[in-house]
C-alpha cells in the first residue's frame, strides 16, 4: 500500500509567518517544527506554543520568545536536534547554535570557518547543509557541508566555543546538497554531475549515481535508511537502495 498523507494544519498568525520560505526541520519527535526564510526563524512548537527566535543583530545573542522581529540576515539551512531543544541554522559562513531555555531561545555558540589550503582558500565560505551527528555519546555534534570547503563535524557540547571534530570529505570540489542517514553511518552528497554515497566510517565512496546536473538537487534517506530518494531528470523522482546503489522505482509527476 503507498503512503497516504493528511492535511494536519497550516500556521497564519499576522506578524508571524515568514516572508520566504527558505528551510523548514522538524524535530526527531516531531514535536517542533523550525522554518527559516528572509530574515526570520520561526520555531512552532506543533501542537501548542509558537516561539520566535529572533537576535536582532544583538551582541549577546539574546533571544526573545513569541515577538516577531526581524533578524539581521536570512536563514537558508536549519536542523533541530533529536530532543528539539538545540537547533543550528546556517547562511553563508555564518552557522550558529541556539539551546532552548525557559525564557526562550539564547545563541550557545557560533561555528568558526572550516580549514582551508592551497586549492580552496580563495574560495568564499558557503553552508550549503546543517544536521545532527548522533553517534557519539555525551557530545553534542553538528555536521557541516559546505560548498567549497568539504564536510566537517564540530563538537558543541561545550560552548560558547566550537571545536574541530572530525574531516569526513576533504575536498574542494563543489557540493550542493548533503543527506545523513538516521543510523549517522552514511552521507549522501549532490556534486556537479552524480550523487556520491560515502561511509562515514571509512570516509570512502561506496557508489555514485547520475542525475540531471542539477548540483541543487537534494537528496534525502527514507525508508528507515534502506533507500535514496532524489531528482533524476524533468518530472522524475527516482528510488535506489542504499546499500549498494541498485535502482527500485522511478516516480514520475508533472
Amino acid at each position: 500500500m503507498s503512503l497516504q498523507y493528511q492535511y494536519r494544519k497550516t500556521w497564519q498568525k499576522s506578524g508571524l509567518a515568514c516572508n520566504f520560505v527558505r528551510c523548514v526541520s522538524f524535530s526527531r519527535d516531531g514535536s517542533q517544527l523550525a522554518v527559516g526564510g528572509a530574515q526570520r526563524l520561526t520555531v512552532l512548537a506543533v501542537d501548542s506554543d509558537i516561539w520566535i527566535i529572533d537576535n536582532c543583530a544583538q551582541e549577546d545573542g539574546q533571544v526573545e520568545v513569541a515577538h516577531a522581529r526581524a533578524l539581521s540576515h536570512t536563514i537558508r539551512h536549519a536542523s533541530l536536534n533529536r530532543a528539539g531543544d538545540y537547533l543550528v541554522t546556517g547562511e553563508g559562513a555564518d552557522g550558529r547554535v541556539w539551546k532552548k531555555r525557559e525564557e526562550g531561545w539564547r545563541e550557545a555558540c557560533r561555528l568558526p570557518p572550516p580549514t582551508t589550503y592551497r586549492e580552496n582558500h580563495l574560495f568564499p565560505v558557503e553552508i550549503v547543509s546543517l544536521q545532527w551527528y548522533n553517534c557519539v555519546q555525551q557530545r553534542r555534534l553538528v555536521l557541516v557541508t559546505y560548498k567549497q570547503h568539504g564536510i566537517q563535524i564540530w563538537d558543541v557540547t561545550d560552548g560558547p566555543n566550537a571545536v574541530a571534530f572530525s574531516t569526513i570529505l576533504d575536498t574542494s570540489r563543489t557540493i550542493g546538497r548533503s543527506s545523513l542517514s538516521l543510523d549517522g553511518q552514511t552521507i549522501a552528497v549532490t556534486m556537479q554531475t552524480r550523487f556520491d554515497v560515502h561511509a562515514i566510517e571509512s570516509r570512502l565512496p561506496t557508489f555514485s549515481l547520475d542525475h540531471d546536473g542539477n548540483i541543487e538537487n537534494p537528496i534525502i534517506f527514507v525508508h528507515g535508511d534502506t533507500a535514496i530518494l532524489a531528482p533524476f531528470r524533468k518530472g522524475q523522482l527516482r528510488m535506489w537502495k542504499a546499500i549498494d546503489g541498485t535502482r527500485m522505482q522511478t516516480i514520475h509527476h508533472s
